[in-house]
């Protein structure tokens, strides 16, 4: 059961009833009175606590967790904050629908837990702030998919909330096409294959996925590549993917052994010790069908100039 032991601390056990239950979903349920916008800003400011640990808002439960909530200040009104740095981001469509980004490698799509980092959500702000009410979640107005923070290319935003609807379902429904390029270590043993492993948290380490076989536990996820070109030790493939688990390329191209080029989380031993310049996973292509006119759009990301480059010094 929830209690306060001091006006400015509320303490709460994590019972059976709400294991796996998502931290900000829990807290909303938990503290009365408190929305989950505001639930969130606590979360992002390292004002929650799970077994004395910050979390990120998408933490997932366990019973027996130890949650500490410090709401000295859970207020709807303004604060002052410090100045935020607006990144550089270059829009390749806009319309009074959606925007469409080329999102650099690098950059958070939004605010962490553990990052004081300027994002993709700080340039759309800036850029057009009636994006703030689209969407429900206060911290990510009008974000329909994300990109990891180093993965680059095509990043497709909801600027009304009927974009956003429209935009969400066929994202749920898995008919938004989406083409990535990526150059991985080693070479596949087909040069055109569909990997279906399911994905799910680690059970050895907090912040990375699994793939595992089908019949285990998981979320299912269904990776397709092609293989463009062996350059030795390297591959540049072209991949598409039919659902959009977190990490799900870089798991699953980890799981065949070719693990993405510069990725430290998912590779093994045997890749390591190399240095690179960046992830080289890059979102390439996507598209959608227009929410307002209904029309097939496709929207390119070029390939960043350094894979031919590395592929070229192999």
């Amino acid at each position: 059961m929830p209690k306060k032991i001091s006006p400015k601390e509320f303490v709460v056990i994590v019972d059976q009833a709400h294991n796996d239950w998502r931290l900000d979903q829990f807290l909303t349920e938990q503290m009365t009175g408190v929305s989950r916008s505001q639930i969130q800003r606590l979360i992002v400011g390292k004002r929650v606590r799970v077994n004395d640990k910050a979390v990120s808002k998408h933490h997932f439960l366990r019973t027996g967790d130890h949650v500490v909530v410090m709401q000295d200040d859970v207020s709807d009104a303004p604060q002052e904050k410090p100045a935020v740095i607006i990144p550089t981001i270059s829009i390749l469509f806009e319309d009074d629908a959606l925007i469409v980004l080329d999102k650099p490698v690098g950059v958070l799509v939004h605010a962490a837990a553990h990052s004081s980092d300027s994002t993709v959500v700080d340039f759309l702000l800036n850029h057009c702030s009636q994006i703030a009410s689209v969407g429900d979640d206060a911290a990510r107005p009008g974000i329909v998919h994300r990109l990891d923070r180093p993965v680059s290319g095509v990043l497709i935003v909801a600027k009304t909330a009927e974009a956003f609807t429209a935009l969400k379902k066929q994202f749920s429904e898995r008919t938004v096409e989406k083409e990535y390029r990526a150059i991985v270590h080693g070479k596949p043993s087909r040069e055109v294959d569909t990997i279906r492993f399911v994905i799910a948290r680690s059970r050895t380490r907090s912040g990375k996925m699994a793939a595992r076989p089908e019949h285990e536990e998981g979320k299912d996820a269904w990776t397709e590549y092609e293989l463009i070109q062996s350059t030795p030790p390297y591959s540049e493939l072209l991949v598409r993917i039919k659902t959009g688990r977190t990490h799900q390329i870089r798991a699953h191209l980890a799981a065949i052994n070719c693990p993405v080029v510069g990725d430290p989380l998912y590779t093994s031993k045997q890749y390591r010790s190399g240095k690179y310049p960046r992830l080289f996973l890059h979102a390439h292509r996507l598209s959608i069908t227009h929410p307002l006119t209904h029309k097939k759009m496709t929207f390119v990301s070029p390939i960043p100039a350094v894979f031919p480059e590395f592929l070229q010094r192999a």
